[in-house]
């Protein structure tokens, strides 16, 4: 699937011009949680593993997440809680929990996910879990934003389910019938680490600088390999439940006055380990 013209005047406006720091945006502190099911083969759960803990380098050192506002479920990740049912329904019980005590949350949603009766499942260890039964979990009223990033195949049919006052989903692709195994989480790793968002000091990136900084990404992921991008990042900024790649204001106002603080420490941290961290993806 090629590039709309839309998203392609997008990505060059990102690949050319600064981040505007926008003195409206509003700066939220959110609570945390990645969740990595289950992969294929090798490469996969090797980028999988790459793709977590870059997640997790730039939201405490440079996002300002602290460590303890911060899980990780994934049996790819040394030290990280294995993503099976018991440990992801305590978490989204969690979840649940800190939607109703008014803290902001954030989500993703990485892994492999498959069709089956008529609904889409996560696809991890033991029991599963589909895209219907995670959502009734968490689905507490949200006094403040709730923002879920979601890279899986069949990642819009999860905008529906999600959907919600303050609730903002963004998926790899709108909704659609046929199976997608998306970069969506690898080109979203790289817009949280990306050289763009430097500050001198403190500046503040809106949700909606991340994930136009995700389609540039992507697309120079897909130059490199000289192969023309399958997927193009949907959002649902009004809690809807439709997610458009081309979002009208009601979806983009939203993701464009919410966004986080980010500091130096990573300029510092890529100075003393000369990069290491960085995302860096095996051959799939």
């Amino acid at each position: 699937m090629k590039l709309s013209v839309f998203n392609k005047i997008l990505i060059m406006l990102s690949l050319t011009s600064a981040v505007s720091i926008n003195a409206a945006v509003k700066d939220i502190n959110p609570k945390v949680w990645v969740f990595c099911g289950l992969m294929g083969d090798e490469s996969y759960q090797l980028n999988a593993s790459a793709i977590v803990n870059s997640l997790e380098t730039s939201l405490t050192k440079r996002f300002q997440v602290k460590n303890e506002d911060l899980t990780i479920l994934s049996t790819y990740n040394e030290g990280k809680a294995n993503c099976n049912r018991e440990n992801f329904v305590k978490e989204l019980n969690e979840i649940d929990n800190t939607i109703r005590s008014g803290r902001e949350v954030m989500i993703f949603f990485y892994g492999h996910a498959n069709k089956s009766h008529g609904d889409i499942f996560f696809n991890i260890e033991g029991k599963d879990l589909s895209f219907t039964e995670i959502a009734k979990k968490i689905d507490a009223t949200a006094t403040a934003p709730v923002i879920t990033w979601v890279s899986t195949e069949f990642s819009g049919s999860f905008t529906k389910p999600l959907s919600g006052f303050n609730r903002i989903t963004l998926s790899a692709d709108e909704e659609r019938d046929d199976s997608l195994d998306p970069d969506f989480m690898m080109s979203v790793a790289k817009a949280f680490e990306s050289d763009k968002f430097e500050a001198e000091e403190v500046q503040t990136v809106s949700v909606f600088d991340l994930l136009i900084e995700s389609r540039a990404q992507l697309k120079l992921f897909c130059d490199a390999m000289e192969v023309e991008p399958l997927e193009e990042s949907a959002v649902d900024g009004d809690g809807d439940g439709i997610a458009s790649r081309t979002p009208i204001k009601d979806d983009s106002y939203p993701i464009e006055t919410i966004g986080f603080n980010i500091t130096k420490k990573l300029i510092k941290q890529k100075q003393e380990d000369g990069g290491r961290n960085r995302l860096h993806l095996a051959q799939k």
